[in-house]
């Protein structure tokens, strides 16, 4: 049987569950996306390659996003271990 998460209440029912557990690491894996904080110039050739003249490689960040966990009424500080 799958269970279906939409809202805090059916998270709140799965406690002391496997689900649960699995749900809450699923959230805390929410709290940051990776961006590219490249700066590029002006005209960059996005279709450049590593190897090419003038390739600039993606700088990867990590971006808060707790839109997610709010969303089951969590803070960030919530799921922090």
């Amino acid at each position: 049987m799958t269970t279906i998460i939409a809202t805090r209440a059916d998270l709140d029912s799965l406690k002391g569950t496997p689900a649960y557990d699995q749900f809450l690491e699923f959230l805390r894996g929410t709290l940051t996306n990776r961006v590219n904080g490249q700066v590029y110039p002006d005209g960059y050739d996005s279709r450049l390659q590593p190897g090419d003249d003038g390739y600039l490689a993606p700088i990867f960040v990590g971006q808060s996003s707790p839109e997610t966990a709010a969303k089951y009424g969590f803070t960030p500080e919530e799921l922090t271990l």
